[in-house]
């Protein structure tokens, strides 16, 4: 029963972060055209961690954490091939930035 609820959970946490995810990646990333969430885990203070990859390519992977309420900026490529910033100062945008963007366009 436990193990029903906690995939249960962590199929909730992906498919609520998902857009965010792909937003924040398709936006301050380099050619990322696709997102793929491969699950969730915990850590002990509690922050949790999705994995993923992008581009259909399980080599090119990501540790994104949600510290708050959603997904908001912290992202770790952990490939060493992941694709380059598209901001030359190394700087990126948050979801909550992106999508104020586009909500005055």
């Amino acid at each position: 029963m436990k193990q029903q609820q906690t995939k249960n959970l962590e199929a909730t946490i992906l498919k609520a972060e998902q857009p965010r995810i792909e937003k924040y990646l398709t936006y301050n990333y380099i050619g990322v055209n696709d997102v793929t969430l491969t699950g969730t885990h915990t850590n002990p203070t509690g922050v949790v961690h999705i994995a993923g990859y992008v581009n259909d390519d399980p080599k090119l992977t990501f540790d994104a954490s949600i510290y708050d309420d959603h997904f908001e900026t912290a992202l770790d490529p952990t490939s060493r091939d992941f694709p380059l910033l598209k901001s030359k100062d190394r700087s990126v945008k948050t979801v909550s930035e992106i999508e104020a963007e586009e909500n005055t366009k």
